[in-house]
């Protein structure tokens, strides 16, 4: 990674290159002027040469083209730095000018700027009957029995929410593709998944959502 890095650093940008192509004629051109403010009048004798010097080292400080030289590359060098340090790898200076063009940015399906990994954002019982802990580990107890993504976002999110789930006590567990997953637990027969799951169960009330990606019917 340190590797191209530094080659990305090394690879200068447009306005480097001009940059430092017009530096290459003006920086003799600030020295020989200053050069002269200071040799001429002191060839001439004239008076107060002290004066002569002192402007000739003023030329020098005022013209000098450090900070036009040096501004670019440290800006570059710091965003590519920056950008390493959060995980982003940019192949040089152009690259960066070019993103500073853009004005909208498409990507494509997940894997390029996200993890593809799930989180529980909201889980809720819609019944007063029954208690959302009790409902947390009945579902992520099925759950642990599935190689499902989601699945495993569940059983996550019930170990955050001290709800160790228990596999062994699920019986006649089945998956159905494209609708999800059913088992029972404590005599209760649960169904995990999408509306068809519900349709199957017989359960379109109860703990089904039609609004809800994942869905939990229950049948006492």
């Amino acid at each position: 990674m340190a590797t191209l890095v530094e080659d990305a650093q090394n690879r200068k940008s447009r306005t480097q290159r001009l940059i430092d192509k017009f530096a290459k004629y003006y920086t003799p051109a600030v020295v020989l002027m200053s050069a002269a403010l200071a040799a001429i009048p002191a060839g001439l004798r004239v008076h107060h040469q002290n004066h002569w010097f002192h402007l000739a080292l003023v030329v020098v400080v005022t013209a000098c083209p450090c900070g036009l030289v040096l501004s670019t590359p440290i800006a570059t060098f710091c965003a590519l730095s920056q950008a390493a340090t959060k995980g982003l790898l940019i192949k040089g200076g152009d690259f960066l000018e070019h993103l500073a063009k853009i004005k909208v940015a498409a990507f494509d399906k997940t894997g390029t700027v996200t993890s593809g990994n799930f989180t529980v954002t909201e889980f809720q019982s819609l019944s007063h009957d029954i208690n959302i802990n009790s409902l947390l580990y009945w579902v992520s107890s099925i759950e642990s029995k599935s190689s499902h993504p989601i699945a495993a976002a569940i059983v996550s999110y019930g170990r955050s929410e001290s709800i160790e789930p228990k596999p062994e006590n699920v019986e006649a567990f089945q998956n159905f593709p494209g609708e999800g997953i059913s088992g029972k637990i404590d005599g209760r027969e649960i169904f995990v998944g999408n509306s068809k799951i519900a349709q199957r169960a017989g359960c379109l009330g109860g703990e089904h959502s039609s609004n809800s990606p994942t869905n939990f019917a229950i049948n006492s």
